[in-house]
């Protein structure tokens, strides 16, 4: 048989401590650099996921406050029809005689007057009732009644012209 001859391989003996740093600090710059542009990808695809989140709820919110919207609107037209049924004069007048007892006037029972409205006030004055001595009539009331008398005073002669 046959033998082939050992070659015997040698390594050069150096220290460890010299050849070797640079390529350590050179390989932990790269691992550090690495792991930096990891987290940061990992920081910008947080921020982006959190981004989208928060879009889609602002959507939801959006598209809630729109229903609710169409919903109020929906509701105020429904609530606009019923006050103008309310004060439609036909139901008005309707009310007022079946309800309240009331009559429509006869022709000979309505009366316009052609003064002014101091005249109209002055004789309101002396034809008003007086409280009696234990009552007292707020102001309030009282200016109710002269708002009223000057209504009335400035409507009648209107409906003279109208008549």
């Amino acid at each position: 048989m046959l033998v082939a001859p050992q070659v015997k391989l040698s390594w050069p003996q150096q220290p460890l401590s010299q050849p070797y740093p640079r390529k350590r600090k050179a390989h932990g710059r790269r691992k550090i650099a690495a792991v930096g542009l990891i987290f940061l990808a990992f920081a910008l695809g947080l921020t982006w996921t959190i981004q989208s989140v928060l879009l889609v709820l602002k959507g939801y919110e959006l598209a809630r406050i729109k229903k609710e919207i169409f919903t109020l609107q929906q509701a105020n037209q429904r609530l606009e029809l019923e006050v103008a049924r309310l004060k439609s004069p036909e139901r008005v007048a309707e009310l007022a005689t079946t309800k309240l007892g009331m009559i429509k006037p006869a022709p000979q029972d309505v009366q316009f007057s052609t003064a002014l409205f101091k005249d109209n006030l002055r004789l309101a004055k002396k034809e008003s009732v007086q409280p009696e001595q234990g009552k007292r009539v707020h102001s309030f009331w009282v200016r109710v009644g002269q708002a009223l008398q000057h209504w009335l005073a400035v409507a009648r002669p209107a409906q003279a012209a109208d008549s």
